[in-house]
């Protein structure tokens, strides 16, 4: 698998998100440089204070033969009060593989809405170039 960050190790990660202010407990480094490395899907579970939540937090995700498991929930976080226009359209998971995404999130089926913020977005796992998750301004 080509790592596009060019890690060297998992302290190589640890380095780079130190340099930005992120602090990660370096068994929770080790688990996001083997998933990064063999490009496979991380389950974050552990203590509170080791960056499970801030790992998770991204405005979109990209990977490859992307696969949501039975019981994923999916939530977003509003920045702001902004009401956006209908329409808008945002990528949450922007699938590289040729494949289509492999299940939906349990609160998130497709054509399903969530309300996030002050807006009401409606999921299309076929969105984007015909294989990602789109979320799209609804009225």
């Amino acid at each position: 698998m080509t790592d596009p960050l060019h890690l060297v190790d998992a302290a190589d990660l640890q380095r780079r998100l130190d340099a930005v202010d992120y602090l990660v407990d370096p068994g929770m480094a080790t688990a996001l440089f083997l998933a990064l490395a063999l490009g496979q899907p991380l389950l974050l579970e552990g203590e509170p204070g080791v960056g499970k939540t801030a790992s998770a937090k991204a405005d979109k995700v990209i990977g490859g033969k992307v696969q949501i498991i039975g019981g994923a929930l999916f939530t977003g976080i509003a920045i702001g009060n902004a009401l956006l226009s209908p329409g808008a359209a945002f990528t949450a998971i922007e699938n590289t593989s040729p494949g289509p995404i492999s299940g939906t999130f349990d609160n998130l089926p497709d054509g399903g809405t969530i309300k996030i913020g002050n807006n009401t977005f409606q999921a299309n796992y076929e969105g984007g170039d015909g294989n990602d998750l789109t979320l799209t301004v609804v009225p």
